[in-house]
């Protein structure tokens, strides 16, 4: 049995039942909404108008960019929420640890140490921490304490 001489030819589109939106012209009937979160452009609502929109869809529009422009802003300050209640979690965790835990720049710079280093020490650092990891190890292995 041959092949249709069409065989390698995509299948034809069924008819459309109404318009399209190839029909419609994008220059005169695309509109632009800003999304606008605390006074910036968050993002643009894209809106394909079969004709040219009265008041009344122009409102509707406009509540619906207001709309998203809320659940944007609502979604931002729960991302934000949820990441300032996991630094307060983090930061309870490290600052009531019975380890030592520093917090070190690459540069060598201690930003940062558990108040629990003066229970391992047994006394307060004498050398700010700040100077960096290389001159307090050096310090302490001076004075005997490394």
């Amino acid at each position: 049995m041959a092949a249709p001489e069409d065989a390698d030819q995509p299948e034809a589109l069924p008819p459309r039942d109404g318009p399209c939106l190839h029909d419609l012209d994008p220059v005169a009937l695309a509109r632009l909404v800003p999304l606008v979160v605390d006074g910036e452009i968050a993002g643009l609502l894209t809106v394909a108008l079969d004709r040219m929109p009265g008041e009344a869809r122009r409102r509707a529009i406009e509540t619906v960019a207001a709309q998203a422009a809320l659940a944007i802003e609502t979604a931002d300050l729960t991302e934000s929420l949820h990441a300032r209640a996991g630094e307060e979690r983090f930061r309870s965790l490290v600052q009531n640890a019975s380890d030592v835990i520093a917090v070190v720049e690459p540069g060598g710079i201690i930003r940062f140490v558990t108040r629990s280093i003066t229970r391992m020490l047994g006394y307060e650092p004498k050398v700010p921490l700040e100077e960096g990891l290389a001159r307090t190890c050096a310090w302490y292995r001076a004075h005997g304490y490394l």
